[in-house]
């Protein structure tokens, strides 16, 4: 379909696909940010939460890169992600943007450093800040009509899907070069973004790979050399399932 551009978000519904655009003009002119949705910004993500549907989105305005929640019925923001103020390092292609419904009014969301460059920058190492929301798998609480925020897991770089199977949560995570991940997330663990990485640097820049040091932090369950471009994970289907379960 000419219509179909990159992906916003995509469900399946009984026998059929739903589907947004990234740049949905209906939505995004909606909320306002029609016309700051640059370096790769958009819609990332649509949930519901309690009874109500929000969206992810990544955007540039004066200078500021960052990402709002939104409920989708009021229009009004329900969660401001904080501002990266260097600009001209921003890619929004990597602010994460999967989730996972907890109970009625939680749900865990993915947050990526929204940068493509070298490894140790300031953008990346927010991955390792406490303080800050970005590169963590985020726990939001609906209060209200606001997000009520706490750090569920940290060091991550692009972290996209994820799935509750058998008593586990897994996420795939975008490396740089080399070393896109499947991860078992423990809460309060630390997955190692910027310091630790089985891949490098777009430029080639090496990137510490023991997990042992200096964080201790938790090794992948895969990663992959080359990078897949991994961008979700799901349950096996049956058919696959029963032909490799031997």
């Amino acid at each position: 379909d000419n219509e179909i551009g990159k992906t916003g978000a995509v469900e399946f519904r009984g026998n059929k696909v739903w589907f947004i655009n990234q740049d949905d003009s209906s939505l995004l002119n909606r909320i306002g940010l029609a016309d700051k949705i640059i370096k790769n910004g958009g819609i990332k993500a649509l949930f519901p939460v309690g009874d109500k549907t929000f969206v992810y989105v990544g955007y540039i305005d004066d200078g500021c890169g960052s990402a709002r929640i939104y409920d989708v019925n009021s229009f009004e923001v329900a969660l401001q992600m904080p501002c990266i103020a260097d600009h001209k390092s921003v890619d929004l292609n990597n602010i994460g943007g999967g989730w996972l419904k907890g109970s009625n009014d939680e749900i865990l969301l993915t947050t990526g450093t929204p940068t493509s460059k070298s490894a140790l920058t300031e953008i990346n190492l927010t991955a390792q800040d406490k303080r800050s929301w970005w590169g963590k798998i985020l726990k939001l609480k609906l209060q209200g009509d606001k997000f009520e925020v706490s750090t569920y897991s940290t060091g991550y770089r692009n972290p996209q899907g994820m799935i509750s199977l058998d008593g586990f949560v897994y996420a795939v995570d975008h490396a740089a070069r080399g070393g896109d991940e499947i991860n078992i997330i423990r809460e309060g663990r630390n997955y190692g973004w910027p310091l630790q990485s089985l891949g490098s640097g777009y430029n080639l820049e090496e990137i510490n790979k023991d997990f042992t040091i200096p964080l201790g932090g938790q090794s992948p369950l895969f990663s992959f050399v080359p990078s897949i471009g991994i961008s979700s994970v799901g349950d096996c289907f049956e058919l696959y399932a029963n032909y490799y379960s031997p």
